[in-house]
């Protein structure tokens, strides 16, 4: 018996005898047969929570329950077992950047409290980089790696800057997994860099110059990407098992969409051949799609809704003067706008109830939106942070240079090291503000109710083009590479 299998414990607390299958306690299944390939036994992953997610026999994603931890194909949202019935979900954070639903969240990472100026044993992040040998176009965390998107292709890079997976199995940068997409492998302009890549189970598509290409992740196989043939791509977006596209096929808008399957080759993607022409999205603005509802905004202003279950495609709110952004919550979709006397913000009830109610949000331009379930804060000329409730001012804030990104962090629980140090300050969200000034990146943490930032990066000549929280650790995306930043560890 190893050292490593000598602690491991059941559910119930009942030691495990080496190579058990069940619990001789209680009965509990602790080492399942792989759902996928039925040839493997491997512990359930709450009793292994740094497993690799892949089935080394066919390279398939796998998921868990995030209840009983057993192991699901990909395409499961939902454990079967009637006394669980917990949500089945990957079991390593995975991230674009941006959240699904559009409000620019980053759940589940927490802004340390050792982090903040206020904290007497304050510690700088640690910082890890690594280096592209060509330009990169987008990234994304995934699976307990990073994958980035550079010249015509992906790479999975390795060593201690590319998540947690990576670390572990080689110490030394470099990269080990490339999958070409093409000779037209580069990225179409007309989408930003956050929609670039959209992640399907154990693949992800990339939205080329002519044709969206799907790809699986599985760093130990060498997969080649293959082409969906639906057209040059216009706009995409994955989440809640379900991806949605918009491609111009014939020179013509088309509406698609697909489930996410147990296996990334089986995509099966469905033109909407009810959304007509004029409601195809407007260049360079994302979409949301979460709990099964996609939305967009349409060249005319006007927002329409995918109902991805049932295929109904539909006009939710007609146009709207100066509207840019959208992101859903509990209570519905939510607008943020342009207007004559500045920039406004839906709250309230959402929009598609015809009962929300604006609120102003500070001077324009409008350049992004982040919404909690307690706060929102806007980005125009300042940051301006709004109680959730009463659409009533909480503070405001600054950022210099040109806006790249943003996430707003959930709230810290405080510095069990120093409870003491649990104040009101130490349990702020953050909203982390990606910029560029003069070709120089600059990341800030801003403490929206004083607008006090702290600097976290600067990365000399890096023109940075994205950032992702995964687990305890910030990615920031630039030209020539990715930046890890996590917590500094003490002896």
């Amino acid at each position: 018996m190893t050292a490593a299998a000598s602690v491991i414990t059941c559910v119930c607390g009942e030691p495990l005898r080496a190579g058990a299958n069940y619990c001789t306690l209680c009965g509990h299944e602790v080492r399942q047969q792989c759902p996928v390939c039925y040839a493997e036994r491997r512990l359930i992953a709450i009793r292994d929570p740094k497993a690799s997610p892949w089935c080394s026999q066919r390279g398939e994603l796998l998921c868990a329950c995030t209840r009983c931890g057993r192991w699901f194909g990909a395409d499961a949202v939902q454990c079967p077992d009637p006394t669980c019935r917990g949500a089945v979900a990957p079991n390593w954070p995975a991230s674009i950047g941006r959240s699904a639903n559009g409000a620019g969240s980053g759940a589940p990472w927490i802004w340390p409290a050792a982090w903040d100026r206020d904290n007497p044993n304050r510690t700088a992040p640690a910082q890890d980089d690594w280096s592209s040998d060509t330009i990169v176009h987008a990234a994304m965390a995934a699976h307990g790696r990073v994958y980035v998107w550079t010249g015509t292709g992906l790479v999975a890079p390795s060593g201690v800057a590319c998540g947690p997976l990576a670390e572990l199995e080689a110490g030394q940068p470099g990269v080990s997994w490339r999958c070409w997409l093409g000779h037209d492998g580069i990225p179409n302009i007309e989408i930003a860099s956050g929609g670039r890549l959209a992640m399907v189970g154990g693949g992800v598509v990339a939205a080329c110059r002519n044709e969206f290409m799907l790809t699986g992740l599985d760093p130990s196989r060498k997969d080649d990407a293959i082409p969906l043939e639906i057209g040059v791509p216009i706009a995409q977006a994955s989440g809640d098992g379900w991806w949605v596209a918009w491609s111009r096929k014939g020179g013509i808008p088309a509406l698609w969409s697909a489930a996410v399957s147990a296996s990334w080759r089986n995509l099966a993607t469905r033109q909407i051949a009810q959304a007509p022409p004029e409601s195809a999205p407007r260049e360079n603005t994302p979409q949301t799609c979460s709990g099964g509802i996609a939305n967009w905004i349409a060249a005319d202003s006007s927002i329409w809704q995918l109902d991805c279950r049932s295929q109904e495609v539909k006009q939710v709110v007609p146009p709207v003067v100066g509207v840019q952004r959208i992101w859903r919550d509990a209570t519905g979709l939510h607008h943020s706008r342009s207007a004559g006397d500045g920039l406004r913000v839906a709250l309230g009830p959402g929009v598609e109830t015809g009962s929300s109610r604006e609120v102003a949000a500070g001077a324009g331009p409008l350049r992004d939106v982040f919404a909690s379930p307690t706060l929102v804060a806007v980005v125009g000329k300042t940051v301006i942070a709004l109680e959730q409730g009463t659409g009533n001012a909480i503070g405001e804030g600054k950022y210099s240079g040109r806006w790249i990104a943003g996430i707003l962090t959930a709230n810290a629980p405080g510095d069990s090291r120093h409870p003491t140090l649990d104040t009101q300050f130490s349990r702020e969200p953050r909203l982390l503000m990606l910029t560029e000034e003069g070709g120089d990146g600059n990341l800030a943490a801003l403490r929206t109710s004083s607008g006090v930032a702290d600097v976290l990066w600067r990365g000399i000549g890096q023109r940075p083009i994205g950032l992702i929280t995964a687990g305890e650790s910030l990615y920031i995306v630039h030209e020539r590479g990715v930046t890890r930043l996590r917590e500094t560890v003490l002896p």
